[in-house]
């Protein structure tokens, strides 16, 4: 019962910060439909800094695994730049399950 109770509650997390993320990244075009996969290259999470911040910042464009986690990393020190704490933990603890969900 307990787990039926944390999944349930992931899973209207995982809606509720998709739609968030899909009502800023609308501004650009963009569109997300679920939230791990679609933003583990970086683009995405990139493309939502910039509408957050009004700033532009840079990004790779190949899609290799290296691109992928440079992407990734631009974005987190960005954010650490702009002392965004909080949601760099956020992040650093959304990555480790996706590094855990790909080996």
């Amino acid at each position: 019962m307990f787990f039926h109770f944390v999944d349930e509650r992931d899973r209207v997390q995982k809606k509720t910060f998709t739609k968030w993320i899909n009502q800023h990244l609308f501004k650009v075009r963009k569109h997300i439909n679920d939230l791990y996969e679609d933003l583990r290259d970086g683009h995405n999470l990139i493309s939502l800094l910039e509408v957050l911040s009004g700033d532009t910042l840079p990004r790779e464009r190949g899609r290799m695994r290296f691109h992928r986690l440079q992407n990734v990393q631009i974005a987190l020190d960005y954010l650490k730049r702009r002392q965004v704490k909080d949601l760099v933990m956020v992040i650093f603890s959304f990555l480790d399950k996706l590094i855990i969900q790909n080996k």
